[in-house]
């Protein structure tokens, strides 16, 4: 019982394509969901109660975006986690039952993912809606921008809450040379632009940034740029999402195969789990350390423990690679 999980990075893969294709279908309904007037006027108030209402993304699991992933993320990660049983049971010659489980896993994706995902978007979009109300934009581009940003992260919505105010900086500078389509801004302008974005923005932004302002610059290209710029941070998050709960959902099915095997003997009664990475220069230091934290390996119902804390199995954070195996006895030579 030594062999590495073969199957698990093509599974990985497929499923991450399906995950994506969930969150992008839940993320476009959500942000066409919203009523900007709403939004904009609840802005005005600064009602929080409000906002959440008009942005359909509350705690409860009637949000616009928890119905979506619902119904379709959830179908998506249970056959993910069905397979994975199956696969293990298949490895290790052990038996499974996955039937038994599904009232259990429908509950566990519901609390775990879905729910979650739900309220981190809900956590970006106030977050815009916050950076953006202290940037001075007036409520409607604050909406318009917040319903653009729907599906970031806090983090990325700041960002791209930044980005959007620099080009309406521009736009509004009061040294900006009016034309008949838009503004164009002498260097003393550009440069105090440039200075003003110069540590809120990435090094990728600054360089559109530059680039946007030292001609003609319309509302119609602030518009595209944002609006690209939204889609290419979405489409990263979603990847990200995508790639961590397909690994969160292929772990959780070998667990759960895992406890089975040795509540009904099919695995030998000394077997335990092993925490494994990569082995290469781009384990981080937190992961590498787990293997020696758990030199005995784990049994069902205990987790790992880590230095953030104790944890059932991968991942540990975003972009985690780490893997589990089981083995017989003490661990022998485990990285």
């Amino acid at each position: 019982m030594t062999e590495i999980p073969d199957y698990f990075d093509e599974r990985a893969a497929e499923l991450e394509a399906e995950i994506r294709a969930a969150l992008v279908r839940a993320y476009d309904a959500t942000a066409a969901g919203i009523d900007i007037d709403k939004l904009a006027d609840a802005i005005a108030t600064g009602d929080d109660i409000a906002i959440a209402e008009a942005l359909k993304m509350d705690e409860g699991l009637l949000s616009v975006l928890d119905y979506q992933l619902g119904a379709g993320l959830f179908y998506v990660l249970l056959g993910g986690m069905i397979l994975a049983m199956k696969a293990f049971a298949t490895r290790y010659r052990s038996r499974v039952d996955t039937s038994s489980h599904v009232p259990r896993l429908r509950e566990e994706l519901r609390r775990n993912v879905v729910t979650a995902l739900a309220r981190r978007g809900r956590d970006a979009a106030l977050e815009t809606i916050r950076v953006l109300s202290r940037a001075g934009l007036d409520p409607r581009q604050i909406a318009i921008a917040t319903r653009q940003n729907i599906g970031l992260s806090p983090a990325q919505a700041k960002s791209a809450a930044y980005f959007y105010r620099a080009l309406q900086a521009a736009l509004t500078h009061p040294q900006a040379v009016r034309t008949k389509n838009g503004v164009t801004l002498p260097e003393r302008a550009r440069r105090s632009i440039r200075d003003l974005a110069h540590h809120s923005l990435n090094a990728a932004q600054r360089s559109v940034l530059t680039k946007a302002i030292s001609g003609e610059l319309t509302e119609k290209e602030v518009a595209r740029l944002v609006t690209r710029h939204a889609r290419v941070l979405t489409d990263y998050r979603q990847r990200i999402i995508a790639q961590q709960e397909a690994a969160r959902t292929i772990h959780a099915g070998e667990y759960l195969a895992f406890k089975q095997g040795k509540a009904n003997r099919s695995l030998p009664r000394d077997a335990r789990r092993f925490w494994m990475t990569m082995g290469d220069e781009r384990v981080r230091h937190s992961h590498a350390m787990i293997p020696g934290m758990n030199p005995q390996g784990v049994d069902a119902n205990q987790p790992f423990q880590t230095p953030l804390g104790p944890i059932l199995y991968p991942p540990l954070e975003e972009n985690c690679r780490c893997r589990v195996v089981v083995r017989n006895g003490e661990a022998e030579g485990v990285r």
